[in-house]
């Protein structure tokens, strides 16, 4: 894989993606020693801080383990952690609700690591399946002074691609906490629904590369409409 400097994703985030194909495709197997730093600075065509900020993302995601004095090897599958995924027969259309910049509630402000009151960007979003709302998604990011915040864009991004798109980031790792809870009397209102009723609570966090919350949200979810699924982690 070539590293292209024109590209919106960082070098080291192209190096660490060019050796996690190898590792996902067999090319690298689990307990063998990786190239050495200058290998890989030959290989990729890159500086050495570039090689190690990839092999730290590599070695924060469980892909990679290092042993000082003897070199960094493939780690083996860790069949205990699971990857979730979430299907939905059929296709989901979305709604744009509102998009405001607002002070940030305590709650967001300790989940973004910011100053209770920073400026937030907020938004709503309603997605339906054959035409019934199923998920009501909400979604905070820092306000950037000046940075034009595009509605279109905003109506089918998940949190990532808004994070990218709007405050320049690269998030690299994302943490996700699932609840069963009540709707509220605004959720239900909504969503269409009796106030009361159980519901699935999708909170969502992105982190950058510093290991800073860079992105929060969460998704109200009809419980009946979701399948959700888990497979071992990460290769």
């Amino acid at each position: 894989m070539e590293i292209s400097k024109k590209s919106f994703k960082p070098a080291y985030y192209q190096v660490a993606e060019a050796i996690s194909s190898k590792i996902k495709n067999g090319e690298l197997k689990p307990g063998s020693m990786i190239p050495s730093e200058a290998q890989l600075c030959a290989q990729y065509k890159v500086s050495k801080m570039t090689v190690r900020r990839g092999l730290s993302i590599l070695i924060e995601a469980g892909y990679l383990q290092s042993s000082q004095g003897k070199g960094t090897f493939v780690s083996r599958p860790n069949l205990e952690e699971m990857v979730v995924n979430f299907s939905l027969a059929g296709k989901l259309t979305s709604k744009l609700l509102s998009v405001e910049v607002i002070p940030a509630p305590e709650s967001i402000a300790r989940k973004l690591g910011i100053d209770r009151g920073s400026k937030v960007i907020y938004t709503k979003r309603l997605l339906f399946y054959e035409n019934e709302p199923i998920i009501y998604d909400q979604k905070y990011l820092p306000y950037v002074k000046g940075k034009p915040i595009l509605e279109a864009d905003i109506e089918y991004a998940e949190l990532p691609e808004m994070v990218e798109k709007h405050i320049d980031i690269l998030p690299i790792r994302s943490e996700l906490v699932i609840k069963a809870r009540a709707l509220n009397k605004e959720e239900a209102r909504v969503l269409e629904e009796e106030e009361g009723k159980a519901v699935l609570l999708l909170e969502q966090t992105v982190y950058s590369q510093n290991n800073k919350p860079v992105g929060c949200g969460q998704a109200i979810c009809h419980s009946d409409r979701y399948t959700l699924k888990a497979v071992s982690h990460p290769f």
